[in-house]
């Protein structure tokens, strides 16, 4: 293994370390080490999320701050849930999946996680057709 890969660490090797191994980086893993990122993992945990409120205050250096975080954190495998952003509304395609469909919303949901973009696109414009045939047969009707 070359030596740029060796020191080249990933976010979750450096939470391990500050965790689990408890050790100091070296000089050549530092330049991986971001403070941001590793905060707004280690705030995902309510017990923690005082401390590092506290230490987003200040502009430590990241030696500084790993050194800190592996004296906080307790020596353990930790896990970390990051808490990702909602997604767009999406409920004129989920009614149109649910009624295209006829499902409940949790099988929308779970449709729209495996779904490609052109076979929402395809369902939301048969709902559409649907709909506007509808609407012009109501009319019709009158």
């Amino acid at each position: 293994m070359e030596e740029n890969e060796k020191t080249k660490l990933s976010l979750f090797d450096h939470l391990n370390i500050i965790t689990l191994d408890k050790r100091n980086l070296e000089e050549e893993e530092l330049p991986s080490y971001t403070p941001y990122i590793i905060n707004r993992f280690v705030s995902m945990v309510d017990h923690y999320l005082p401390v590092v409120n506290q230490i987003n205050r200040y502009d430590l250096p990241k030696d500084v701050h790993q050194k800190f975080m592996c004296a906080f954190l307790p020596k353990r495998k930790q896990f970390f849930k990051y808490i990702k952003e909602k997604k767009e509304d999406q409920s004129f395609e989920r009614e149109c999946l649910q009624k295209y469909f006829e499902c409940g919303l949790n099988d929308v949901d779970s449709m729209i996680e495996v779904m490609s973009v052109d076979d929402l696109e395809f369902v939301v414009g048969k709902y559409r057709t649907m709909t506007e045939n509808n609407h012009a047969h109501k009319k019709r009707k009158k």
